[in-house]
């Protein structure tokens, strides 16, 4: 039973989500505890600052609720399997979600460029510690598949709006422009960069890059113009500068209160606007209490009013249309999954019918007589074929899905000339 359980921005707050919060690293080695401990058959781990979601293969569809309590009692979150804040999707809804999300349609900012590249990296996380299989597979290359047709095929993405460009617009809705602002980012990923890059098009005034790797900060700085500086030095900069834009894995605080609270600074009097896109966040909440300083986290940015967004929107039909056609046909799939070894077995059986026929056929040739090999493989395959496909092809297409049972059990029943009991046949 494929099913997905989790949390999003849509239900939960970041503080709720950062519990969950697992770093990009721990990924794989967190799929394969959950696997381990919660008796999973199959499952692949999406932690980003959005979201915290486990797609798993179940044995049976009442399991879900342990292996949620399992999830949250990992994680401490202080809340049960039913609180409304953790869902749970079974079968086509469970396939769709995931749909949605590497498509960017379930992002809080619609299409942004990075959660492709997340679903990926946890489906390579947990290919990597073997919790993949089957299922897992075709479900997260159906959607990788349509993460690339949506962005392809539709201008869903096609804007430079992403969470670090509207981190951006933030600065300029609150101070009217960037040309005379000094900006640090802390962090040198993706995000980061991102970020950079919005800040650097928007015409700030100097940059500078900070990073646990100097190296990293400074490959990112070399790349755009910047400064490279190492974290060490963070406290010793960090209040010199208009805007403070911070992404990075720490599981702990970057930016604590009392060591910021006690930070000189080089810069003349005016605010300083600090964004932590972080999750865990980078920055102490309390630092937002210290006169002259603005902070917005990652869902004060949802609010933020993108022009590009309102777009993005007219794509979003485009995209739905993708995912209902590659959705009917992974649900086609994944509906007759339980019919493909009883297919095989009856196919198998017919094969060995009618080569037992062939060769009673053969022996009773006249002497010196015979029949080329080729023409009677043929002949085999053809007979095969003509019993085979019409009962096969009913058994995939079946319309009426619930009766895929019955399918299987006339399958098995076929060649058993003892059955009876199991579809309602009589014996012989």
């Amino acid at each position: 039973m494929l099913c997905v359980i989790g949390l999003n921005y849509k239900n939960s707050s970041i503080e709720e989500r950062e519990k969950f919060a697992v770093q990009k690293p721990e990924i794989g080695f967190t799929a394969r505890r959950f696997f381990d401990t919660l008796n999973l058959n199959e499952c692949v781990l999406l932690s980003t600052c959005n979201r915290f979601e486990l797609y798993c293969a179940l044995g049976a569809k009442n399991r879900a609720k342990s292996v949620a309590a399992g999830i949250i009692d990992y994680f401490k979150a202080g809340f049960g399997p039913d609180d409304e804040r953790f869902y749970v999707l079974f079968g086509e809804d469970a396939a769709r979600q995931l749909f949605k999300v590497a498509s960017g349609l379930d992002s809080m900012i619609i299409g942004e460029p990075q959660i492709l590249s997340q679903v990926k990296h946890a489906y390579s996380s947990a290919s990597e510690v073997k919790t993949t299989g089957y299922l897992m597979n075709k479900l997260f290359h159906q959607a990788i598949k349509i993460g690339k047709a949506a962005r392809s095929e539709t201008a869903i993405s096609r804007s430079s709006v992403s969470v670090s460009g509207a981190a951006v617009a933030a600065v300029k809705k609150e101070r009217g422009g960037l040309s005379k602002l000094s900006a640090l980012l802390i962090g040198s990923g993706e995000t980061a960069e991102l970020a950079l890059e919005c800040l650097i098009k928007g015409g700030v005034r100097k940059s500078a890059v900070i990073s646990r790797t100097l190296e990293h900060a400074e490959a990112l700085a070399l790349k755009y113009g910047a400064t490279a500086y190492e974290l060490t030095s963070l406290y010793e900069r960090v209040r010199d500068y208009d805007i403070v834009i911070s992404s990075t894995d720490s599981p702990h605080y970057i930016i604590g209160y009392e060591k910021y609270a006690a930070a000189g600074s080089s810069r003349s009097k005016g605010s300083q606007i600090i964004i932590d896109l972080a999750v865990p966040r980078d920055v102490d909440p309390r630092v937002s209490e210290i006169d002259g300083v603005s902070l917005y986290n990652i869902d004060d940015l949802a609010v933020i009013t993108v022009s590009a967004v309102s777009e993005r929107k007219k794509e979003a039909a485009k995209v739905a249309k993708i995912i209902d056609a590659e959705a009917s046909v992974f649900l086609d799939w994944y509906e007759g999954r339980p019919v493909k070894p009883f297919i095989e077995k009856f196919r198998a059986g017919i094969e060995k019918t009618v080569e037992a026929e062939i060769d009673k056929f053969t022996k009773k040739l006249p002497a010196g007589a015979s029949v080329p090999e080729k023409s009677l493989n043929a002949l085999k395959q053809a007979i095969i074929n003509r019993i085979c496909d019409g009962p096969i092809s009913r058994a995939r297409n079946c319309p009426d899905k619930s009766r895929i049972h019955d399918c299987i059990l006339n399958f098995e029943c076929f060649f058993d000339p003892g059955c009876g009991t199991r579809c309602g046949g009589r014996k012989k």
